[in-house]
């Protein structure tokens, strides 16, 4: 017995596309403007880290999500041009019906991050601890989100409903709509991310209450 067309489409997206490649770039792009955000609101004049690293991890999650609607609008376009490739093809002769749609895989690489070295004494510990604690779900989120991907970029992708196949079989799925599936899928690892930016913001402020930077509160002057 043969799958549904939606099945059939997920299928088809998941190897046609390098999907988990595609989820990995996306979200570097969150995370860097998340730094980025940082950044800006500090040289802003927005000091207190309590307040500027939840406003960050928020702005990284607003540009996760604007990455995933480029995805879509990417996989539209390509799905559109295949389509016309089809037809195209339905309509000449045999010998000039040899007409391929390329897949581009770009390949990345990975960098490391090597930060000074702190001694970690009293209060310290708690934004070291923290820290670590962000950074783990930040990795932990990374993980997920790629290991989801073959699933759950597929489902965006119906949830627009691409496709002139799987227009009639998608039509419950659109009606939920793209958005409402992405915030399904990751709203609940980046409100972790959003509590520990807030934690370790609170951490800063109350280990050393005159630091605007995480650098500053591990080397805070004592009276």
């Amino acid at each position: 017995m043969s799958s549904s067309p939606v099945v059939r489409y997920k299928v088809s997206l998941a190897k046609r596309y390098f999907l988990c490649f595609h989820m990995g770039l996306m979200y570097l792009a969150a995370s860097i403007a998340g730094v980025g955000m940082s950044k800006a609101l500090l040289k802003w004049g927005m000091l207190n880290p309590l307040w500027r690293y939840p406003l960050a991890a928020l702005a990284a999650y607003a540009m996760f999500v604007a990455m995933l609607r480029m995805w879509i609008f990417y996989v539209q376009h390509a799905e559109r041009e295949q389509n016309a490739t089809r037809l195209l093809d339905a309509g000449v002769d045999a010998a000039d019906a040899g007409l391929d749609l390329a897949s581009f895989a770009p390949r990345g690489g990975g960098g490391g991050l090597n930060g000074p070295a702190f001694d970690i004494d009293g209060d310290a510990f708690w934004i070291v601890a923290a820290l670590m604690a962000l950074l783990a779900v930040i990795a932990g989120c990374d993980g997920y989100l790629i290991y989801i991907a073959p699933d759950f970029l597929p489902e965006l992708a119906v949830s627009t409903a691409l496709g002139a196949s799987i227009e009639r079989a998608a039509k419950k799925a659109e009606a939920r709509g793209w958005l409402v599936s992405a915030v399904r899928a990751t709203a609940i690892p980046f409100a972790v991310m959003l509590v520990l930016s807030m934690v370790l913001g609170s951490a800063v402020q109350a280990v050393c209450p005159g630091a605007v930077r995480l650098m500053g509160a591990m080397n805070c002057p004592t009276a």
